[in-house]
């Protein structure tokens, strides 16, 4: 399944985390198994319950457990759809999703997230992330080539022409404009480039920066709550309205 959306050019890495929670429960069972009754904390159940449960006591959060057996239920119904490799879809239940998150930061709790940011290449993604209201990939992907100190914008539009084979969805991405303090960091990147990615890390495209994020937010005492860089689009659009 995951090779399979690889090459419609879906992004898999998620999805190969959630096979890395889920394989060591289901990856020695057939499609079948997955509604044999086994008995949860007294009652009849499946194995996707016990799961859940299993999962929920390890500490991961509810809407981490729905979608990790979401991805399960979606690569069983792709398997069964034309009889690729199962006849039928198996029934695979799934937890009904948390409540949604309001998380909005004043500006002294982002201050004190951001002066814990130790590497040049996180600081400057928050700036574009809290200046821009860009989404992390968006920023990751960013080239300099895109950034127009001269009109001071950004491009954060794909600058390649999608295949006819291209199924995967695509988020809207707009050209926006640099406030000072997005001009300045930028300003500054650009003297020390060394590669055509404005977030870059060792001379290439920098990773996924989300576990230095989560450790800033650790240090600077916000660690009881569910804060990322998705916070932070949220934060700017409540700051603007």
């Amino acid at each position: 399944y995951i090779e399979d959306r690889r090459k419609e050019n879906k992004r898999v890495e998620t999805m190969r985390y959630n096979w890395k929670a889920l394989e060591p429960t289901f990856g020695h069972l057939q499609p079948a198994d997955l509604e044999t009754v086994v008995i949860v904390q007294g009652e009849k159940r499946t194995k996707c319950h016990e799961y859940a449960l299993k999962r929920e006591h390890q500490g991961i959060a509810r809407d981490t457990i729905s979608t990790e057996l979401n991805r399960l239920r979606t690569a069983c119904n792709w398997a069964s759809k034309g009889e690729r490799m199962i006849k039928k879809a198996p029934f695979v239940w799934v937890p009904p999703p948390g409540k949604a998150r309001d998380i909005v930061l004043d500006e002294d709790e982002f201050f004190a997230i951001f002066h814990e940011l130790r590497m040049p290449h996180i600081r400057l993604t928050v700036i574009l992330v809290i200046g821009t209201s860009a989404r992390k990939t968006a920023v990751r992907e960013l080239k300099w080539p895109s950034v127009d100190f001269e009109r001071r914008t950004v491009d954060y539009r794909r600058q390649t022409k999608r295949s006819i084979l291209d199924s995967s969805s695509e988020k809207g991405r707009a050209v926006v404009d640099m406030n000072d303090w997005v001009y300045e960091a930028l300003r500054e990147a650009y003297e020390w480039r060394r590669s055509d990615y404005v977030i870059e890390y060792r001379g290439r495209s920098a990773g996924d920066v989300k576990k230095a994020v989560q450790r800033a937010v650790k240090r600077a005492g916000l660690g009881g709550r569910r804060i990322g860089l998705h916070t932070l689009r949220h934060t700017l659009a409540t700051w603007a309205a």
